[in-house]
Formats: C-alpha cells, sequence, structure tokens
C-alpha cells in the first residue's frame, strides 16, 4: 500500500509542477522524435532505390556478358562470344529462369528525321525485351519474331526521340536515319522515367538483334543475355544455373564471363542506408542522453525541494525501498511519457522530411536537369513500428536508470534530517 501512495505522490507532483514536467517530457521527447524521423527518412532511402531497380526490371535479373578484361588479355574473345545457342541451352536446361532476352551493347548514331537531326542510342533485341524489362509500347507495336528472322528494317524508339524528331505527332510507319540506314518506325516505347539520368531510356531506338547484327555490327554474336528468374528469391539459383550451361558450352570457361545478380546490389545498398541512418541515428541519440541528464536534474532538484515530504513519509512508516520506488517511478513515467510524445512527432517529422526532401528535388533551387531526373520522384517515408516500440522502451529505461541515483539519495535521508531541511 505505500508503494501505491508513492505512485499516487508522483502524479501528484506532475500535476503540481507542470511546467517541470513537460520539460522534462520535452528534453526525451525531442531524442526519440529525432531518432524516430531519422529512420524513417533513412528507411526511406532503402525502399526508393529497391523500387528503382523494381521498376526497372532488375530484381529479378541475371545479366551475362564476356569480361571487360578478356579483349585486353591474350585470350580470343571470339571463342568465347555468346551465341543463340547459348541462349537455347539456357532456356533448355534452367527451371529457374522464365524467358531469356538476348541484346547487342547499346551503340550512339546519329537519328534524323525530316532535316531534325539528335542522338540515339541503338540496340538489337528480340520479341522478349518487353517481358525481361516490364516495358510496354504505347502506340504501333513491339519488334516479333517474324522481323527477327526477315532481318526486317524497322524500329521502335523511346518518348524523347519521338518528341524531338517528331513532335508527338502520329509515328507509326513514318521513316526515321539512323546512320546511314533508314528504318520505318512500326512503334513507341511507354515513357519511362530516368530518376538517376544514366538510363537514357527515351533515347534508345530498338532494331531487331539480326538487323542489327547484319546492318551495324557485322557480327553474330550476342553481347548480352539477360535471364529473367521466376523471382527475386531464386535469382541466385537462376544464375547457378546460367553459370553451368555456360560451363559446359564454352568447355570449362565460364570463368570468362561476368555474372551480374542483383542481391550484391541489394545487400550493399541495404549496407549503405544502415550505415547512414545509424550515423545519424546516433547523433540523435546524444540529443536523447542531453534529455535523460535533464531527467536526472529535474529528480535532483524535485528530491531536494520534497525532502520534508520525504521525511514526513518515512516518520509515517515508510521504508527506503518505498522511497525509492516511488522516485523511480516518478523518473520512469516522465521518460515513458517523453518516449511516447517523441514516437507521435517522429512520425510526423519523418513525413514532414520526407515531403520536404520531394519538394526540393522539384524545386527550382536545383538545375534543370537534375529537376528532371528526379521529376518523378516521391520520397517514401518507413515507419517502423518495432522501431518506435524500441525508442519508446528505451526512453523508459532511461528515465529509471537516470533516476536511480535521485531516487537512491532520497532514500537515504534520515527522517529526523529531512523534517528539519528549510
Amino acid at each position: 500500500m505505500p508503494r501505491f501512495i508513492g505512485v499516487g505522490l508522483s502524479i501528484d507532483t506532475f500535476r503540481r509542477h507542470k511546467l517541470r514536467t513537460f520539460l522534462g517530457v520535452i528534453g526525451t521527447g525531442i531524442g526519440v522524435s529525432m531518432i524516430i524521423g531519422i529512420l524513417a527518412v533513412g528507411d526511406g532511402l532503402r525502399v526508393f532505390i529497391l523500387g528503382e531497380m523494381e521498376r526497372a526490371g532488375e530484381l529479378n535479373i541475371v545479366k551475362v556478358r564476356l569480361g571487360d578484361w578478356v579483349e585486353s588479355q591474350t585470350w580470343d574473345p571470339a571463342t568465347t562470344r555468346l551465341t543463340m545457342d547459348d541462349l537455347a541451352a539456357i532456356e533448355r536446361y534452367c527451371p529457374n529462369v522464365k524467358s531469356v532476352s538476348p541484346e547487342t551493347d547499346a551503340r550512339t548514331t546519329w537519328a534524323s528525321a525530316d532535316g531534325v537531326l539528335t542522338i540515339s542510342e541503338m540496340i538489337g533485341v528480340s520479341p522478349v525485351y518487353t517481358d525481361a524489362y516490364a516495358w510496354r509500347v504505347q502506340a504501333g507495336r513491339f519488334i516479333t519474331q517474324d522481323d527477327l528472322d526477315r532481318g526486317s528494317k524497322v524500329c521502335v524508339i523511346g518518348t524523347e526521340l519521338w518528341t524531338r524528331l517528331y513532335g508527338r505527332g502520329n509515328v507509326v510507319d513514318k521513316e526515321i536515319v539512323l546512320g546511314n540506314e533508314r528504318f520505318r518506325i512500326i512503334g513507341v516505347m511507354d515513357e519511362r522515367s530516368d530518376t538517376f539520368g544514366i538510363q537514357g531510356y527515351g533515347r534508345r531506338t530498338f532494331l531487331p538483334l539480326t538487323t542489327m547484327q547484319q546492318r551495324f555490327t557485322g557480327t553474330s554474336h550476342i553481347d548480352v543475355i539477360r535471364a529473367q528468374a521466376h523471382s527475386f528469391e531464386v535469382v541466385d539459383q537462376a544464375g547457378a544455373e546460367i553459370r553451368r550451361v555456360l560451363r559446359y558450352t564454352h568447355d570449362g570457361q565460364d570463368w570468362m564471363f561476368d555474372f551480374w545478380t542483383p542481391t550484391r546490389s541489394v545487400r550493399e545498398t541495404k549496407k549503405t542506408a544502415a550505415i547512414l541512418t545509424s550515423v545519424l541515428v546516433c547523433i540523435a541519440g546524444i540529443t536523447l542522453m542531453v534529455g535523460a541528464v535533464g531527467i536526472m536534474n529535474l529528480m535532483l532538484v524535485s528530491v531536494s525541494e520534497r525532502t520534508p515530504e520525504i521525511g514526513l513519509r518515512k516518520a509515517v512508516g515508510a521504508t527506503r525501498s518505498d522511497i525509492l520506488v516511488q522516485f523511480l517511478v516518478e523518473a520512469a513515467l516522465i521518460g515513458l511519457m517523453g518516449g511516447l510524445v517523441g514516437v507521435l512527432v517522429g512520425v510526423a517529422i519523418g513525413h514532414g522530411m520526407a515531403m520536404g526532401i520531394t519538394a526540393f528535388l522539384h524545386s527550382s533551387f536545383i538545375s534543370k536537369v537534375v529537376q528532371e531526373m528526379f521529376k518523378d520522384v516521391i520520397w517514401p517515408s518507413v515507419i517502423s513500428w518495432k522501431a518506435s516500440g524500441i525508442s519508446a522502451l528505451v526512453s523508459l529505461v532511461i528515465g529509471v536508470l537516470f533516476g536511480i541515483y535521485p531516487a537512491h539519495r532520497a532514500s537515504r535521508l534520515s527522517p529526523v534530517d529531512a523534517l528539519r531541511y528549510e
């Protein structure tokens, strides 16, 4: 019963000293709110990058190409080039592979129509390209197997070329000159945002793979095989299967190929985001420790002011543990209230910071090039309720830890000395 009386006295103290209690709560709450806000933005960075990879169709992809170092060494790269036979073997013997897209490297060339000249990147592809990249046409059609078999002089263009050369007018069946060759346009790709400004989606021109080989590269090999796994969970297994197939088809020379899977990129992305977030959280943790010291100071002042009250309680039978519990509960409640307030404010801060970053990326304070890169970006704010709960619990623990000394000091007061204290 005396201990419950102590809890009641603590709550009564909060009512009688509202400003002091408010300052103690705010001191802890600011630290917690900054941690929650930073975690929300940091996790948002991770989600944003992974979302960009998923949107670009990169999360379940295995890309294979001849290693860059091969041509610079004494080995003959012609003996280890990727071919359509490799493609057929992968399709047949790799159960975790959903589809396989053969491609040539992009080749920069001049593109012109009706006297307008611009730069384009030509790529030789197959009909499965749109599935491999989750990218569709918005007008006309894409390359078909018949185009591939015939080596047809047809192409599909990106939206930037469509805008610069034709002003977004009707373009299907019109002609475009690529280099010194004239092609018929059969389609226009959907517009695809280019967040980091390095993909050049809108400048691309897609030709049938065989047409690209016959008209421009003069070879029959494939530069890149882009294999789509059934899911991100099996992408490493798909990569291992493709390596085994190429080891067989190239007489054990699979080591000459680069095998790229998104697993490492995803791991590095998460690691980078975690490091950045951890550094910022440590900085915000300093604020939390300042709040904890504030709780200790507040409790020491409270003990000093309430010394006669402590003496009276001891005189009527309260034990040292009763006094200790009373002040520990008071410190713990201040810490807990600060944690809960900090979580609520931190959620608002996280959303506010994400909105601020988005607004900045779209604002006139940055160059038009950067604005174009980030025009479709909405920075996410990811609230971790697990982290929020832990933060509130940490605030409670901090309140207890930094309340131990004042509580211990109060419990050791002599009743006689306490009652005579002025």
